[in-house]
């Protein structure tokens, strides 16, 4: 198979993706940022915005949270992220592996949901085509100061 780069300059110099054909390939992402204590957004969270992918997110409490305060649209309409609000790390990590074991041997059920939500996947794209990184850098900072 031929490996593909492409940085992705529209929206951050900073963001790549390395293998555009597994993005392509596959149904959702499962992202690892930082599991312990506090909500951050990572290029993995970034990718699965920009390129219409449902996804969880195995980080601190909040990141679901964060991410709609944002203007996002997160995917209730295929997990039950309860577990964003989860402060235990073992409990939210078990709610998150209860996620994936879903859709097990149920690939189909899950292509059919992600269908049926299109709509949500390219809102988050279009809003990561025009999402000011600075102003929002600003406004949040300006909040904690």
């Amino acid at each position: 198979r031929r490996r593909h780069t492409r940085c992705l300059s529209d929206w951050s110099s900073d963001v790549c993706s390395s293998d555009l054909d597994i993005v392509q390939e596959t149904a959702t992402s499962y992202e690892i940022t930082n599991p312990f204590d506090m909500a951050i957004l990572s290029e993995k969270t970034l990718k699965s915005l920009y390129y219409g992918r449902p996804f969880l997110i195995n980080g601190g409490p909040d990141c679901l949270k964060l991410i709609k305060s944002l203007g996002f649209k997160t995917c209730d309409w295929l997990f039950d992220e309860s577990y964003d609000k989860e402060s235990n790390l073992l409990d939210r990590q078990e709610k998150i592996v209860n996620n994936v074991k879903q859709y097990v041997g149920k690939y189909d059920v899950l292509w059919q949901k992600i269908i049926a939500n299109l709509s949500v996947l390219e809102h988050n794209h279009n809003r990561m085509k025009n999402f000011n990184f600075e102003l929002e850098l600003y406004k949040n900072l300006r909040n904690v100061i």
